[in-house]
């Protein structure tokens, strides 16, 4: 079988370090049973090592001490099928850039034209369930935002008697304190929709297979235990979740929650240490997965379970 490409993006404090972390000491060790193995050491194993040894001993990332390099992944199945997973040396905040900017550097275009699919992490600290139609109109009315400044018959007879659209929309900034709109302020599952728009756009190889990675997912099954990917998705990210169920022409998307590390540094960092096999940290969740195969996702994204 020819070799499949897979590329893997995110915005800034998405998870991408840990889980390449975790993915090379699971590849290299070999505690558990997983779907994929090594084809060949990657180039970069000095840098993958330093990147293991601080996750071994829950040691958070250094940014300027694991500055991202580019990093390909050649892994194979037990039959032999073979996929490389790429992670492109540019920061969650050059991400943000192309979408304030929609400029991308030449590199990263020539990896989307060649994609069979993508790994897209997500971090839910930065993911806020939204607010119901109920509970707007609650602050709606405690704001006293909608007393004849917002779709109302008045406003439109103010705006039509002083054809004034400066005064009228002066007025409704003072009442909302709303502000001129800043691209980097944009919330972020508008940023990753866009990131896959732009991938779809130059792919050779559609519909995408996007593999949503939901990092530090032992957070979410702290606070919800029943919590499934796909659901949690649906309630706190509905606006990506939408954009990917509503473009099959472009996408076919499976959602998986990943605890690479397996809690949080300091406060579970001497149990972590404690334990004899360090793969049994790491817990996934989502179709077709073992509990702490981390390479279970990316076998399904890179085609190789056909």
């Amino acid at each position: 079988m020819s070799s499949r490409s897979v590329v893997a993006v995110g915005l800034p404090n998405a998870g991408k370090s840990t889980f390449i972390a975790a993915l090379t000491y699971v590849l290299k060790n070999q505690e558990v049973t997983t779907q994929l193995r090594f084809k060949k050491l990657p180039e970069e194993m000095t840098y993958l090592t330093a990147l293991v040894n601080d996750w071994l001993d829950c040691v958070p990332f250094e940014r300027t001490k694991h500055a991202l390099h580019r990093l390909e992944f050649s892994l194979q199945t037990a039959d032999n099928a073979v996929g490389v997973i790429t992670f492109p040396d540019i920061s969650g905040e050059t991400f943000e850039q192309h979408w304030a900017l929609r400029e991308w550097e030449p590199d990263f275009a020539k990896l989307a034209e060649t994609a069979n699919g993508v790994l897209l992490f997500l971090n839910p600290k930065s993911s806020e369930k939204p607010f119901s139609i109920v509970a707007q109109k609650k602050i709606e009315a405690v704001l006293d935002l909608s007393d004849g400044m917002i779709d109302s018959p008045e406003s439109d007879a103010s705006a039509s008697h002083t054809n004034d659209k400066d005064e009228v929309g002066s007025r409704l900034n003072e009442k909302q304190g709303a502000v001129i709109w800043d691209p980097k302020k944009a919330t972020s599952q508008v940023k990753l929709a866009d990131i896959l728009q732009m991938l779809a756009n130059r792919a050779s190889n559609l519909p995408l297979r996007v593999g949503v990675i939901v990092s530090a997912w032992d957070i979410i099954k702290e606070k919800e235990p029943a919590a499934q990917p796909d659901h949690w998705l649906a309630d706190y990210v509905p606006f990506l979740d939408g954009f990917l169920k509503m473009n099959p022409e472009m996408f076919v998307t499976r959602i998986y929650g990943v605890s690479a590390q397996g809690g949080d540094n300091e406060r579970d960092g001497e149990k972590l240490r404690a334990l004899d096999m360090p793969t049994l940290r790491i817990k996934v969740q989502g179709q077709d997965c073992g509990e702490h195969d981390i390479t279970a996702p990316l076998k399904w994204v890179l085609r190789l379970d056909a």
